[in-house]
């Protein structure tokens, strides 16, 4: 399934089954969802309208469960940020992205545990998709700023989401991605 990824976390133990009665009430259609109790991971298979079902009804939903839900999107499921949102104590439905910014000033060194979608590319690729955020985007201008054929920047573009699993095409990842590789650059030009 090829859809968005959320962790979710509640404060208290709630059974599998009655997680899985209050998604499917409201999100409808078909997704998956892995529940230990406290914590668990849902991918939605149609983003679009299911979040939308979510968030128009996140608080019926806390009510429902009668608990302190916590749903994060991720830009894709990694250990380090499940770690991350486990031990968050922000409630709500939210990006990972508008947390990333706080997280990486308190601890610059977690940067580097997050960066490992850049050992699944190579550079050439990662090169590539940093010029394509810088650029808004635009594969005509990335295709001319690297000297490349534009089928080749998207053939970079498409093996970056197939390898990694994060579809920078969706701006909160592209912001993510762009955010965790020019974060050193920043970091040292902060220190001058």
């Amino acid at each position: 399934m090829n859809g968005m990824n959320l962790y979710v976390k509640t404060a208290h133990e709630i059974p599998k089954h009655r997680m899985d009665l209050a998604f499917s009430t409201i999100i409808g259609g078909n997704y998956q969802f892995l529940w230990n109790g406290t914590f668990g991971t849902l991918v939605l298979d149609q983003p679009q309208t299911q979040f939308v079902n979510l968030k128009l009804s996140f608080d019926a939903l806390n009510a429902d469960l009668m608990d302190d839900l916590t749903m994060v999107i991720v830009p894709r499921h990694e250990k380090k940020i499940a770690e991350l949102v486990r031990s968050s104590t922000r409630i709500g439905l939210y990006h990972f992205t508008q947390e990333l910014p706080r997280l990486l000033h308190e601890n610059p060194l977690i940067r580097d545990e997050l960066m490992t979608f850049t050992d699944e590319v190579s550079e050439d690729v990662l090169q590539t998709i940093q010029t394509y955020l810088e650029l808004n985007m635009s594969v005509n201008l990335v295709a001319k700023t690297m000297y490349t054929h534009r089928n080749t920047v998207n053939y970079r573009i498409s093996r970056f989401i197939e390898l990694t699993g994060i579809d920078i095409r969706a701006t909160t990842n592209g912001y993510y991605v762009y955010t965790l590789i020019t974060w050193q650059t920043m970091s040292d030009y902060n220190k001058m």
